[in-house]
């Protein structure tokens, strides 16, 4: 069943009935031999089972979104989540990037995995002025009469393992690596309408850099050194 590929792979195999076996829906042959369901599935297992490592931009978003949270009922945050998640799925997408975790209001990008571009740093500020260009008008419709919502974040580049990881029962994409806690760190002291960015990010960015100011020295938890940041402040 299309939609359930996978379940229908493993279930009913190469022989299904009313499967696809012998209707070459790639145009490349195998078809003729093998149901389409099983090729499709067998083209996903391959891929995601490759664990790379990727030189990738990791990017954080945040909205401060407890107080938010609590004043606010269930049907009125799912509603807030929703909105918020389709803006910056759409912009995640028109820049090639991957939604990796959704964590309530925080949101981890990766940009630069699985597909690679050597151009990631780039992406991801794009990216992350966008979303707040978008996002930072409807945080006031949201908040209206509530506690007030804000949008940062933050960015790190860097080595980091990505690849299918789990256990009995459960497997999941992941991305491994001191990138991704450094943007998670970064976001968290970002201010509102503000993107933090590391060393390496900036290094990268090249002449793009030179709208960055530099920002102060953050210690942040489980980095044993202070980090230098470069913020950019979106209005």
């Amino acid at each position: 069943y299309l939609g359930m590929e996978h379940q229908s792979s493993v279930t009913y195999g190469n022989g299904y009935q009313n499967g696809y076996l012998g209707r070459d829906r790639s145009s490349a042959g195998p078809g003729l031999l093998f149901d389409f369901i099983i090729v499709h599935e067998s083209g996903h297992e391959w891929f995601a089972n490759n664990i790379t490592n990727k030189d990738v931009a990791d990017m954080w978003l945040h909205e401060g979104f407890t107080a938010y949270s609590e004043a606010s009922s269930s049907a009125q945050v799912i509603q807030t989540l929703r909105e918020y998640y389709d803006v910056v799925g759409e912009i995640v997408s028109s820049e090639g990037g991957t939604i990796k975790d959704y964590a309530g209001d925080g949101i981890l990008i990766l940009v630069g995995a699985p597909l690679a571009y050597p151009d990631h740093a780039q992406r991801a500020l794009r990216i992350a002025k966008k979303i707040i260009a978008k996002v930072a008008p409807l945080t006031r419709n949201w908040s209206a009469g509530g506690p007030a919502l804000g949008i940062g974040a933050g960015i790190a580049s860097g080595a980091v393992t990505v690849g299918l990881i789990g256990g009995t029962g459960r497997m999941e994409y992941a991305a491994v690596g001191s990138a991704v806690n450094l943007a998670a760190r970064l976001c968290e002291n970002a201010a509102s309408d503000e993107i933090l960015l590391d060393t390496r990010s900036r290094e990268l960015l090249g002449d793009d850099a030179a709208i960055l100011q530099p920002c102060r020295e953050i210690s942040l938890k489980g980095f044993g050194d202070s980090i230098d940041s470069y913020a950019l402040q979106s209005h």
